[in-house]
């Protein structure tokens, strides 16, 4: 292989290859006596909602070796252009070069997957997993559309000691809303003992709202108002634990949210019409 080339990247759909969806340039140069991989990548990708996306180096046919995360702006059309620095010996693993990594995969957090590869080997996305040298926060679940990687952090993720029975979870949430920093309301708000929380809060909730954590509709409603919101509702003559995410009411955000399961707008204080009111869309909080 030479020092230099280009690959293109292709979108993957129930692991089939499919359309082009951008590429990588890698090229091998120098900056004083060091050797360098300048990395270019120009990704076609336009989101609704802001997302994450992680990019992977692919070795030995199978193991991915992270290098770095983005985040994609909503809307955001036409070609992502990246462009990294990266010293060529040593690249990303010990003792090796660009040349010695068969691709690289981009895991985007709303299940869009993207490849490329400039060697020919028979690689198969569901056969990829994280390379298990790379240690990450402990908070953190790591969720990449691969099976085999998803099976093996769950036979091997131990749950949080506080949500090891029904009890404690109780225990926890009622924590939480007693120690967190409160949120103001009104005096005809149906919600009370609001607390501001971020997305990382949600694995200290039941196992069952995990998921939340990858939703991209609460991601974004967190980079826009920099809280989500966790506190009891009364609706319909029930008082219910909600997570919620903060917004204003338009038929577009009505779109959306229901696109990624929020489906309930409550607005903080009462109102002759929802249209341009300033609320929260809910999720139940599930208790076990």
């Amino acid at each position: 292989m030479r020092d230099r080339w280009v690959s293109y990247i292709f979108r993957y759909k129930d692991y089939k290859k499919c359309e082009n969806a951008g590429f990588i340039k890698i090229m091998r140069t120098s900056k004083g006596n060091v050797e360098q991989a300048k990395v270019e990548i120009g990704l076609k990708l336009c989101k609704p909602l802001m997302c994450r996306c992680r990019v992977y180096f692919i070795y030995d046919g199978r193991e991915l070796t992270p290098m770095e995360e983005l985040l994609i702006g909503p809307e955001e059309k036409d070609v992502i252009s990246i462009k990294k620095f990266v010293n060529w010996k040593g690249f990303l693993k010990e003792g090796c070069t660009p040349k010695d990594f068969d691709g690289v995969l981009f895991a985007v957090d709303d299940g869009d997957t993207l490849m490329s590869l400039w060697v020919d080997k028979n690689i198969k996305i569901q056969n990829l997993q994280v390379a298990t040298t790379v240690e990450e926060p402990e908070d953190k679940i790591d969720i990449i559309p691969m099976p085999e990687y998803l099976k093996k952090h769950e036979m091997n993720e131990e749950p949080k000691k506080s949500i090891e029975s029904g009890r404690e979870p109780e225990d926890a949430i009622e924590q939480m809303l007693k120690t967190g920093l409160k949120l103001p309301l009104f005096m005809d708000s149906p919600f009370k003992d609001c607390i501001k929380i971020v997305p990382q809060d949600i694995g200290k909730l039941p196992m069952a709202n995990w998921k939340l954590g990858q939703n991209s509709f609460l991601t974004h409603g967190y980079y826009r108002y920099k809280y989500i919101m966790l506190g009891k509702v009364n609706y319909s003559g029930q008082e219910t634990l909600v997570l919620g995410v903060p917004g204003v009411y338009t038929n577009k955000e009505k779109y959306l949210a229901n696109m990624f399961g929020f489906s309930l707008f409550i607005p903080v204080k009462k109102a002759d019409t929802k249209t341009g009111c300033f609320g929260y869309w809910v999720w139940e909080v599930m208790r076990q």
